[in-house]
């Protein structure tokens, strides 16, 4: 109500009046302030009284800023070795200074703590001593040290502790206009401090963002133990710790004070974590679990009975809000969502879920039914931020399911992955067919005639037909195939469906040949039926496409794609999510040709359409987030996709009742990005956490877990773990055989990773066998002018020149070269890794002149495309400095190698 903050205004602004004086000051001054309002006086003095014993007031910092000429000591004096500069704080129990070394051994700056004067009193010298004896006990990063202390010239003890130039972490986190995950992030190093401190047996008890500090390159400092609680050991359990922290002085921040501290209970860690559940919900929502303005009574009556708003709804609340929710102005919501870099919306469905219940469990009421310690709450964190189930959330059998759901596994082999394939395709026509049947009666015979041919191609009931023969699923579909061009041939929309239905199980199946056929008859067959634009042909287009792209025939694919680009606008307008689709088609494309800035702008329109056209939790919205991360990562930029793709990995687990494919491919490319990063450990956990989940999910030969096989394979080689990466790709190999009939490209992706792992291991002739079978797979199913064709070309040439058979490499090296400049852009890294490469090898040779050459124009595209600090660059600019060494050109010799500090002894 406005009243009740008016009335707050005013106990607010008598108390400003009357902190500073004495005890005897303050009575007389209140008294005559609030005149005969008896009431009114009450209030006053109880928040002077919580002032004085938690050092602090309820909405203020732990030591006041002050003045520079508000100062209480002759700058003059020395304490120790040290001389005041100025006094930078203030509080309840003692002063703090910005003090320098002035004795000449060395230049230091501290933060000098110095009793008040006018409170030297046993007691309060007692608990100053104890707050310097828990600093000297703790050495943590993120906890301010103790230096120094001594004694003043009057006998009253000082201590000197590491000066931290920063800021409140709340005020930090909103100047830096952190997001969401950023600011979790922030949390979770003061959670690792304070689980610090209790494993040291110390408890804070007035942990808020006064006391945190940030500086300015991101450093939290954990400060002010003044109240701090040390908790009984062998080693300190005496009377006189027991004494100076009893519960019943109720020492506390009373905005940040947990029930137990309201009602006098015993101190533990859990009072801590409380107070991190209220610093969580603050840097989350701006605003505290108990924001109401209101007398202190209320405030701790609110504390000990009324359950908090969860953070979600109550980012749309007033900090002042009347008793009916008033909405919160739009400036309000502008300065909130602001300050976190997000939209207001976004963040309410951001907070929405595992951050409600991880605050709410932190601030329940019942100590034992909070988190047992901060590393607990942080480890909450961090699974949200990775996308693992949290402890916090409702243990509900919706929620059990949600994150953990068993489902039936299909079988194994090829028949498993083409049944597999139909089993998702038939519910995609069915379901799409449905819908238009409700558009025009003769879809509904087109969808009848779709499933009913789907069903007819894997049943073979009649025992004449089956004549005792077990047919495999490649017989089937190859029968099915057959029959469709004539049984279906009096209805070409039918007909022309069921091929391009039949062309995808193919493709998926690594059967590019049968598949191209197949939508080529479909085309011919829509022809008769429907006149472009129309949808049926341009998807059927655009898998065409599709092929022509996997074989690297890049323009071929790009004019496909084009085309069907401009069918669908005209058939949808520029304004659908058809268009998006396209747009990231073609943004692949670009990728896949070296194109990135092309393909950064088409994943960005792609995104941006999206964005406009769903809710942002949709998985059009989400899928276009992924994909421009996995550009992000290829291009060298993980530090930009993993915020990216946590983010999108929070909306999928929102968006999906259970597990999800989608999930777990978003794990992955989350996975791939810490791998490049060289965050092994959590790469390692969150792969084998999605090779478990697509196990589940879709049987333990399915091609995707073949795929997360391969990719943790790399990451383990990329570590120096290479006989477990061999194992790995091993089992990876296996599952491709059991998948694909014959030659298939990713077999001789596998092949070419293990050879390059066998050759860091040394194992040159198994590597040089299994680089020869890469080629001949690639033989089978890729163009010659494939730009893939030239891995294994450089990976031989790397074996030859590791066995000095420098002629030999230098031929493979050349014909990757011919491949790779007739497929790719003329700055493109491959392109270049591979005249690098030559112009090593050139080296080692001896033809000094030609190897300058090729790797001056290594190092120059590098740098100049990629920037100086790129190990590419680097590694090129070492090259050159190994040549100008060798031709005895000492001086550019040295220059580049300054170049390349990355590859120094």
């Amino acid at each position: 109500m406005a009243a009740d903050h008016d009335r707050w205004e005013l106990i607010r602004s008598i108390f400003d009046q009357v902190v500073d004086r004495s005890v005897r000051d303050r009575t007389l001054l209140v008294d005559e302030l609030c005149g005969n309002d008896e009431e009114l006086k009450r209030e006053v003095l109880e928040l002077l009284r919580a002032d004085t014993e938690s050092n602090t007031f309820l909405e203020g910092l732990a030591m006041t800023v002050v003045s520079p000429d508000d100062n209480s000591v002759d700058e003059s004096e020395r304490f120790g070795p040290y001389q005041i500069v100025k006094l930078i704080g203030k509080g309840g129990m003692g002063n703090v200074y910005l003090a320098e070394r002035a004795d000449g051994s060395y230049e230091q700056r501290v933060a000098l703590k110095l009793l008040n004067r006018s409170n030297e009193s046993t007691r309060v010298i007692q608990r100053f001593q104890m707050e310097r004896q828990i600093l000297a006990r703790l050495q943590h990063p993120n906890i301010a040290r103790l230096l120094d202390g001594g004694m003043t010239n009057t006998g009253a003890p000082f201590f000197a502790m590491e000066y931290i130039d920063g800021v409140p972490i709340d005020a930090y986190c909103d100047s830096k206009r952190l997001s969401i995950d950023e600011r979790l992030e922030l949390f979770d190093t003061v959670c690792d401090a304070v689980h610090y401190a209790h494993q040291n047996l110390v408890v804070h008890r007035d942990l808020k963002p006064a006391n945190i500090l940030v500086r300015a390159d991101g450093t939290v400092k954990l400060l002010d133990f003044g109240i701090a609680k040390i908790i009984a050991d062998d080693a300190d359990d005496s009377d006189d710790y027991e004494a100076l922290t009893q519960t019943g002085e109720n020492v506390m921040t009373p905005a940040y004070a947990s029930p137990e501290q309201v009602r006098g209970d015993d101190i533990t860690t859990a009072t801590d974590v409380y107070a991190l559940g209220v610093l969580l919900y603050e840097l989350l929502t701006g605003r505290r679990p108990f924001e109401r303005v209101r007398p202190i009574h209320e405030l701790r009556q609110l504390i000990l009975t009324a359950d908090p708003e969860k953070p979600s709804t109550a980012i749309s609340k007033v900090g002042d809000a009347d008793d009916e929710g008033q909405e919160i102005e739009k400036s309000r919501i502008d300065t909130i969502s602001a300050a976190r870099s997000i939209r207001f919306e976004r963040l309410k469905r951001r907070l929405s879920g595992d951050l409600d219940n991880i605050c709410l469990k932190a601030l329940r009421k019942e100590p034992a039914r909070r988190y047992a310690s901060a590393e607990q709450l942080a480890s909450d964190i961090h699974r949200h931020l990775v996308g693992l189930p949290i402890t916090a959330r409702p243990d509900t059998l919706v929620y059990r399911s949600k994150k953990f759901v068993s489902r039936n596994k299909v079988g194994t082999g090829l028949a498993a992955a083409a049944l597999t394939t139909i089993v998702a395709l038939t519910s995609f026509y069915t379901v799409r067919l449905q819908t238009e049947r409700d558009l025009a009666r003769s879809e509904s015979k087109k969808s009848e005639e779709v499933v009913e041919f789907m069903r007819s191609i894997f049943e073979t009931s009649d025992p004449s037909e089956a004549r005792g023969v077990d047919l495999t699923a490649r017989e089937l579909l190859d029968r099915g195939a057959e029959r469709l061009s004539t049984e279906l041939a009096d209805q070409p929309e039918v007909q022309g469906t069921m091929f391009r239905t039949m062309g995808e199980i193919y493709y998926e199946l690594g059967l590019f040949e049968e598949a191209e056929v197949l939508f080529r008859q479909g085309l011919d067959a829509l022809a008769g039926v429907y006149q472009a634009p129309h949808p049926e042909i341009t998807d059927t287009r655009l898998n065409l496409g599709l092929i022509y792209q996997d074989r690297g025939d890049v323009e071929r694919a790009d004019s496909v794609y084009r085309s069907v680009y401009l069918d669908r606008l005209a058939l949808v307008g520029p304004r659908h999510r058809d268009i998006a689709e396209i747009q990231s088609v073609l943004a692949f494309l670009a990728e896949t040709n070296g194109e990135f800035d092309r393909a950064d702008s088409l994943y960005r329109a792609a995104l941006q359409l999206n964005e406009e056209l769903h809710d942002p939790d949709d998985p059009y919205v989400v899928g276009s987030m992924v994909k421009l991360a996995g550009l992000l990562r290829v291009t060298d930029r993980p530090r930009e996709a993993e915020p990216l793709l946590r983010e999108a990995l929070a909306r999928q687990e929102r968006y999906y009742n259970g597990d999800h494919i989608d999930i777990a491919g978003t794990k992955r490319q989350l996975a791939g990005t810490y791998r490049v990063q060289r965050k092994y450990a959590e790469a390692e956990s969150m792969y084998v956490d999605v090779i478990a989940t697509r196990r589940r999910m879709l049987g333990e030969n399915h091609i995707e877990v073949a795929n997360t096989l391969n990719s943790l394979s790399i990451m383990l080689s990329d570590k120096g773990d290479n006989e477990r990466a061999i194992e790995v790709n091993k089992e990876f190999v296996e599952i491709l055989k059991r998948n694909y009939e014959g030659m298939h490209p990713s077999l001789g992706a596998a092949y070419n990773n293990l050879a390059t792992m066998l050759k860091g291991m040394g194992e040159y002739d198994q590597a040089i066998e299994y680089f020869s079978k890469t080629i001949e797979v690639q033989d089978a199913v890729l163009d010659a002018g494939h730009p893939n064709r030239g891995y294994p070309l450089n990976g031989l040439a790397g074996v030859l020149k590791e066995q000095g058979r420098y002629r030999e490499a230098e031929q493979y090296l050349r014909q990757s070269l011919a491949i790779r400049k007739a497929a790719l852009r003329p700055d493109h890294r491959h392109l270049m890794d591979t005249v690098s490469d030559i112009g090593d090898i050139l080296r080692l040779q001896k033809r000094y002149s030609q190897a300058e050459a090729s790797l001056m124009e290594a190092y120059t595209s590098f740098n100049q495309n990629r920037g100086p600090e790129d190990i590419r660059t680097q590694r090129a600019a070492n090259r050159l400095s190994i040549l100008y060494e060798e031709t005895q050109r000492t001086d550019e010799a040295d220059r580049y190698a300054e170049l390349a500090p990355e590859f120094r002894d």
